[in-house]
């Protein structure tokens, strides 16, 4: 089990995003810059050959003083 959870909230991709972003890298002192959905593909098993499953590509910087 994880020493620690994300408070990530969402039913819907974006949603997730979009949680992931407010809640866990702002906080952190990140600064979205642009992200992206991205393909995924996974070994199957014998009911089927592959998965294609979605992953997340974020560009951040670090946030400054200057900044906040």
């Amino acid at each position: 089990m994880p020493s620690q959870s994300l408070f990530i909230s969402g039913t819907e991709f974006e949603e997730q995003v979009d949680s992931l972003v407010t809640n866990v890298l702002i906080p952190a002192g990140f600064t979205l810059i642009k992200w992206s959905r991205v393909p995924y593909l996974c070994e199957g098993d014998l009911q089927q050959a592959y998965y294609w499953l979605d992953d997340v590509l974020l560009i951040l910087k670090l946030t400054t003083n200057e900044n906040k």
